[in-house]
């Protein structure tokens, strides 16, 4: 007999409800789109979880239990980070000349990397400690 899904909900009051069965999928696949389509906007999962209506503890648990979520929620996060490379490369070009160098050490690190050279002169002197008794 398999075990029935459950899944909690702050009540008016905050304090923890339990759904039981379909009630509890329905429940957290409402919230589970919420916190995937609010990730994929914004590489913040308390912002997305805020959104979603659940606290951070909850998607956490539910990304380590579930590798079907866990495998969307890296999707989502993708697209958000792929959102911001793309504005902070229009900036970089509009009008940040260190960011753009930053970007180009980055990505090109053979090219763009910063070269440091030096030089070792002389050697190496080795000096004998004296033994207590050998004065």
């Amino acid at each position: 007999m398999t075990k029935p899904s459950t899944a909690l909900a702050l009540t008016g009051n905050n304090k923890p409800r339990k759904y039981h069965g379909s009630r509890a999928r329905t429940r957290t696949g409402r919230w589970r789109a919420l916190f995937l389509k609010a990730l994929a906007k914004t590489p913040s999962v308390t912002f997305a979880a805020k959104a979603a209506g659940v606290n951070r503890r909850t998607v956490y648990a539910h990304r380590e239990q579930d590798s079907d979520f866990a495998a969307k929620w890296d999707d989502a996060l993708n697209q958000s980070l792929d959102v911001l490379e793309h504005a902070v490369y229009q900036r970089a070009l509009k009008d940040d000349a260190q960011l753009a160098m930053f970007l180009l050490k980055a990505h090109r690190p053979s090219i763009y990397r910063e070269r440091i050279e030096a030089a070792v002169a002389g050697g190496i002197v080795l000096i004998p400690s004296k033994s207590e008794g050998s004065e």
